[in-house]
């Protein structure tokens, strides 16, 4: 089995002004919140054990999400302040599975994870780190200096070769919480990609992952989004959003001009 580990406490000071505090992992993408598009490729998944989302700005809003979610059953929300990327959540006393999958919660995928679930539960070197490698255009890179000493780029463009794209990691639980200990953050571009150079299986991800980092990605998102599910599939996202209307019509007018009728 295997738990899904989901960062969300991140700040956004990219996505939104000081004086905006709307949740990026809640932003609407379709009428659906970014989390809730993430939670949906969770659904039926049966090797999936139990989701921890960490949230620190708009904790309320994600409590009232989370709470009266379908799958509230199987999420746990864990309070995190300390802006430490995955570092809170990588406590054995918390997570439950032996195995986890690393991913950040403001990254829109564009088509299924099924297929990523399976082959890392079939596949012999379990424990392996797996990456989830996009064909997007907005890769990661690792780059050399002149001492040999790799460094880990996540937003680099027009390169004609890449090794990695940090979007989703299967990894033994006990091996990042080696890395991760003594330390007050870790950050899977700094502290996790330059140390399993010789470890990754890669996974090709069948279709795009969009990092909703910046108001023209989210905008983007919102444009290209068209959705082959079922609407009964995201009934509960969207009333919920309905509920808050207020909050998210400050979000639309901010990045569209005027809030959507």
């Amino acid at each position: 089995m295997i738990d899904v580990i989901i960062a969300c406490a991140g700040l956004g000071s990219r996505f939104l002004s000081h004086k905006h505090h709307f949740p990026k992992g809640l932003a609407p993408v379709g009428g659906v919140p970014l989390l809730g598009h993430l939670l949906s490729q969770f659904k039926n998944i049966n090797c999936i054990n139990h989701i921890y989302v960490s949230a620190f700005q708009g904790f309320d809003l994600f409590e009232s999400y989370v709470q009266s979610h379908p799958l509230s059953s199987k999420i746990t929300l864990v309070f995190d302040p300390s802006l430490g990327g995955f570092q809170r959540l990588l406590d054995p006393n918390l997570v439950e599975s032996d195995h986890v999958v690393l991913m950040h919660g403001d990254n829109f995928y564009w088509g299924s994870l099924r297929p990523f679930f399976e082959s890392i539960t079939h596949s012999q070197a379990f424990d392996a780190l797996t990456f989830n490698a996009a064909e997007s255009q907005n890769v990661g890179v690792f780059l050399k200096d002149q001492d040999g000493n790799s460094s880990f780029h996540e937003k680099v463009r027009g390169l004609p070769s890449f090794l990695a794209f940090a979007a989703v990691i299967h990894a033994p639980l006990r091996r990042l919480t080696k890395l991760a200990d003594h330390k007050s953050q870790f950050f899977l571009s700094e502290d996790l990609v330059p140390n399993v150079l010789g470890e990754l299986n890669i996974f090709c991800f069948e279709g795009d992952v969009i990092d909703v980092g910046a108001p023209s990605s989210f905008v983007n998102c919102n444009q290209l989004f068209s959705s082959s599910k079922s609407s009964e599939e995201f009934d509960f996202d969207r009333k919920w959003v309905s509920r808050h209307r207020n909050q998210i019509s400050m979000l639309e007018e901010c990045f569209f001009g005027n809030p959507k009728e």
